[in-house]
């Protein structure tokens, strides 16, 4: 939440605010066959710049209410920054397409003895009644140890805020 409070007191609601990331990964990008950008669970402008920056997005669900109905939010705030980059680029003769939902993929799914856990059965045959084309066969299951390893191995990008504000000044 930090880097969100500093993105928007450097570059506000400007247009610019949404491409930082885009920019950053615009010299690197064909050094990597797939850039993954790992976003929290918010809309905040840190998520907003992924967006911006990816081709593709695949949405990460909790088999749970909150997260089923949360959906709709998503896609709606994915296509406003779609068309508000796309409206910008018009006015200077260009086009912005905007990432490809690529799919949903359900996250911590528990497991009982006579398989999915009824309550997040419930959930996930909601999410694939609703949008069945984009719900992923696959789910990763909750487990103690893949979170005891994300703790130990995870990788971290880290933008230099004032690297990126002395670039947009020049």
């Amino acid at each position: 939440m930090k880097i969100d409070l500093e993105l928007a007191r450097t570059f506000g609601r400007r247009i610019s605010s949404l491409i930082i990331l885009r920019q950053v990964l615009e010299s690197i990008k064909y050094e990597y066959d797939y850039i993954i950008i790992d976003c929290t669970p918010n809309m905040y402008l840190v998520t907003q710049n992924a967006i911006a920056a990816s081709n593709g997005i695949v949405i990460v669900l909790l088999p749970e209410y909150l997260s089923r109905v949360g959906i709709a939010l998503i896609l709606r705030i994915i296509d406003n920054v779609n068309r508000r980059l796309h409206e910008h680029a018009r006015m200077f003769g260009g086009t912005f397409k905007g990432p490809e939902i690529k799919g949903i993929i359900f996250n911590r799914v528990r497991y009982g003895s006579s398989g999915i856990l009824r309550d997040q059965k419930i959930n996930i045959n909601e999410v694939k009644m609703n949008y069945k084309h984009l719900v992923f066969e696959t789910f990763v299951r909750e487990s103690i140890r893949i979170a005891k390893d994300q703790k130990e191995e995870s990788l971290y990008l880290y933008l230099d805020l004032e690297k990126i504000y002395n670039m947009k000044r020049r």
